[in-house]
């Protein structure tokens, strides 16, 4: 995996995710992406956590309404808006509550977490991915 950094969109497969959601212009890859962690029964792979990670973070930014450290086609998507009423993107207190559980999944039972163990920042990741369940359950 690609990753310079601890945070979630410091990998490759995070800014994929960003630029296939901006080429698509869909929320509905918000969905895939969780329902897709949420299926699975065993260890989740890396790349689903990867791009869950990067859900979670957009959706939690997003709701927070925190989008200024996102990239310009990031914020330039969302400043379109959603729909056919070009009204701005929301998420339900349910779709808050999936993230949340889906981090706290990859926490607990992932090969991104087996991975990040073996680093010198695996407390930095945790605390990082700790706070961003809390900032997405503060905003229910």
């Amino acid at each position: 995996m690609g990753t310079w950094g601890y945070k979630n969109f410091e990998n490759d497969t995070a800014q994929n995710f960003l630029g296939d959601l901006t080429d698509t212009g869909s929320i509905k890859m918000f969905r895939k992406v969780f329902n897709e962690a949420m299926g699975e029964a065993t260890c989740l792979e890396a790349p689903i956590c990867l791009e869950a990670l990067a859900a979670a973070e957009l959706m939690c930014m997003i709701t927070e309404g925190d989008i200024e450290a996102l990239p310009s086609s990031v914020i330039e998507w969302y400043n379109k808006g959603t729909g056919i009423f070009r009204k701005k993107i929301s998420f339900k207190n349910n779709e808050l509550k999936k993230a949340a559980y889906t981090v706290e999944k990859i926490m607990t039972n992932s090969e991104l977490k087996d991975l990040w163990e073996e680093s010198d920042e695996y407390s930095k990741w945790q605390e990082n991915n700790e706070q961003l369940v809390n900032r997405l359950l503060s905003q229910i």
